[in-house]
């Protein structure tokens, strides 16, 4: 299957390759493809079409416009094509334009150099293998406007560390993080749809990601198969922790099964979700903490599955220490929030029931999509409460 499947993403890379050495026109040092001439759109494609490719790659600092003049008309630069930086590893880092509404099929297909990558708001899909092999890429925002990852999108971006999806995602596709061989901590926002996830041949889409944390925001949908479990976490031998939003209501089959260093499960839902079949172990029921609401004990007690748990204890979901009721120094933008004097900070945001909603290592002042509400904001040591 592995054969098979590498087999067929190896045929489509070098289709993209073949068709993306043709270009429509060039200006400022960046190659264009007409899309729809009555629409004046274009796509950004891959730089020249001479034999000599490495002279001929991206590299360094590219900062794509959002719209190009060429023969007099002024023309929408609206996606960035399949195979545009195609193994550009002498690329830097990518500015892309709030015009771009998709990155096409292996768009950054190997940019080992490329560390970071800010997705504009108005980008919907990111292709098959878009950002495959980009080991040097050790943070991305997805934002609130992307629906679909394709297949492989980012595997083997083995520097990558932490990816949270936001809850516009309604699929993500086979292998989206295969090897991601850095990735510890994954958070699935809060939302009310079913997320779609694909698989990993070598059981779920995160088996081989060295997940330590988990924040499960809403209810998910994956294949399960023969004796063993497709669930994206089945077998994961390092997740930790796993917290479980309000919005979920329902645990599929294999869920955690085989997740041996799983110490601690917390519900913020005051009714139990109810649980597929194999999702835990007896060695789970016995050593994992189950952390659920204050008021909510005698409950989670008696719900099947979650009975079979020797210690269920209550938190308040509510209790945030040292919160203090003060104005930071933000502006609002129309999706959300954005920081002045924080760069280099760690910023962690969380709903008003103790929910992560958003967390970032080291901020580079760009904007963090939010909904209109109140939030608990921790920016370094200090902890202030935002209402937007």
């Amino acid at each position: 299957m592995k054969t098979i499947k590498h087999l067929l993403i190896t045929i489509a890379m070098l289709l993209c390759s073949a068709t993306a050495n043709a270009h429509d026109f060039e200006v400022d040092g960046i190659f264009y493809n007409i899309i729809y001439a009555n629409d004046l759109t274009v796509a950004v494609t891959y730089k020249g079409n001479s034999s000599d490719e490495i002279s001929n790659e991206y590299s360094g600092e590219v900062i794509i416009p959002s719209t190009v003049s060429y023969k007099s008309k002024t023309l929408t630069v609206t996606s960035i094509g399949g195979g545009a930086f195609w193994d550009c590893d002498g690329l830097t880092s990518i500015t892309i334009p709030n015009s771009v509404t998709s990155i096409g099929i292996s768009a950054f297909y190997k940019c080992s150099s490329l560390t970071s990558v800010t997705i504009p708001n108005s980008v919907t899909s990111i292709g098959n293998s878009a950002f495959s092999y980009c080991s040097g890429l050790t943070s991305i925002t997805i934002p609130n406007s992307v629906t679909s990852i394709g297949n492989s999108a980012f595997s083997y971006c083995s520097g990558l560390t932490s990816i949270t999806i936001p809850n516009s995602v309604t699929s993500i596709g086979d292998y989206a993080f295969e090897d991601c061989a850095s990735l510890k901590d994954l958070r699935i926002k809060d939302g009310e749809t079913t997320l779609s996830l694909g698989y990993n041949y070598k059981e779920g889409l995160f088996y081989d990601c060295p997940l330590e944390s988990l924040y499960l925001g809403r209810n998910i949908q994956y294949e399960t198969g023969y004796s063993s479990g497709y669930s994206p976490f089945f077998g994961n031998k390092t997740l930790k922790s796993v917290t479980i939003g309000n919005s979920v209501t329902s645990i599929g089959d294999y869920a955690f099964s085989a997740c041996d260093s799983l110490a601690s499960i917390r519900l913020l839902g005051e009714t139990p979700p109810t649980v597929g079949s194999n999702s835990f172990t007896n060695k789970q029921y016995l050593n994992t903490i189950v952390y659920v609401p204050k008021g909510t004990l005698a409950t989670y007690q008696a719900a099947d599955t979650w009975k079979n748990f020797w210690d269920i204890q209550e938190f308040d979901v509510t209790a945030i220490e040292n919160v203090e009721d003060v104005t930071p120094a933000f502006e609002i933008t129309s999706s959300g929030i954005q920081f002045t004097a924080a760069d280099g900070k760690a910023i962690a945001i969380y709903a008003p029931n103790g929910a992560l909603v958003e967390k970032i290592d080291n901020y580079a002042g760009e904007e963090i999509a939010l909904d209109k509400g109140v939030y608990i904001v921790r920016i370094g040591n200090k902890t202030m409460k935002v209402k937007l």
